[in-house]
C-alpha cells in the first residue's frame, strides 16, 4: 500500500496552452520539447535532494543564464527583423496552413520559460518569412536566417540538458542516485501533451 501511494503522489501542475505557427519550431518541438522539460522538472527535483546551497546557487545561475541567453539572442532578432520591415514598408506578416496547438501540463516555473521560448523562436521565424516573400531577403538569405535561428535553439535546448545530467553525477557522488531515480526518472515524468492541428484562415 505503502509503494502505491508513493506511485500516486499528487504533484502540483499547471495547464498552459502552446501555439506554434512555423514548421521549425514544430520540428525542434517534437524532437526535443518533452525531452528538454522533463529535464527541466527533474533539475528541480535535483536541486532539493542535492541540498547543498552552493551546488543549488551554481547550478541555478547557470540554468538561468542560459534561458536569459537564448531570451535575449531571439528578442534581439526579433527587433532587429522589425525595424527591417517597418524601413520596407512591409504591412503583411503570413499565415500557416498547419499551425500546432497543444495544452501542456507545466510541473516547473522554467517549462514556463521553455514555452515562451518556443513562441518566441516562432514568431522569429514569422518575421523572417514575412521579409522573404516581401522580397526583401533572397532564397538563400531566407535559408540562412532560418538556420540561424534554429541552431541557436538547439544550442540552447543541448545546454539545459546538460546542466541536468550534472546535476545527476552531483547527486551521485553524493551518494543519492536512488533517490533522485525515484523522484525524477528521465521518462515518466515528462508533462502530458494533448495537441490538435487546425488550419488558420
Amino acid at each position: 500500500m505503502a509503494d502505491k501511494r508513493k506511485a500516486l503522489q499528487s504533484k502540483p501542475v499547471l495547464k498552459r496552452p502552446i501555439k506554434l505557427n512555423t514548421l521549425q519550431a514544430q520540428r525542434i518541438y517534437h524532437d526535443r520539447f518533452r525531452f528538454v522539460s522533463n529535464s527541466l522538472f527533474s533539475l528541480s527535483v535535483i536541486l532539493r535532494v542535492i541540498g547543498q546551497e552552493d551546488d543549488i546557487d551554481t547550478l541555478e545561475d547557470m540554468i538561468l543564464g542560459y534561458f536569459n541567453k537564448a531570451e535575449t539572442e531571439l528578442k534581439d532578432s526579433i527587433n532587429r527583423y522589425k525595424e527591417l520591415i517597418k524601413s520596407q514598408g512591409i504591412q503583411e506578416i503570413p499565415t500557416y496552413s498547419e499551425p500546432l496547438e497543444a495544452t501542456i501540463e507545466v510541473n516547473s516555473p522554467l517549462v514556463f520559460r521553455l514555452i515562451n521560448t518556443f513562441q518566441t523562436m516562432d514568431v522569429t521565424i514569422q518575421l523572417i518569412d514575412a521579409l522573404w516573400f516581401s522580397g526583401a531577403l533572397r532564397d538563400k538569405q531566407h535559408c540562412a536566417a532560418h538556420g540561424e535561428c534554429i541552431s541557436h535553439m538547439n544550442k540552447f535546448l543541448g545546454r539545459v540538458t546538460n546542466i541536468e545530467k550534472r546535476a545527476r553525477n552531483a547527486a551521485r557522488q553524493k551518494g543519492k542516485s536512488e533517490e533522485v531515480s525515484e523522484e525524477a526518472p528521465k521518462v515518466e515524468s515528462q508533462p502530458q501533451e494533448q495537441e490538435s492541428n487546425q488550419k488558420v484562415a
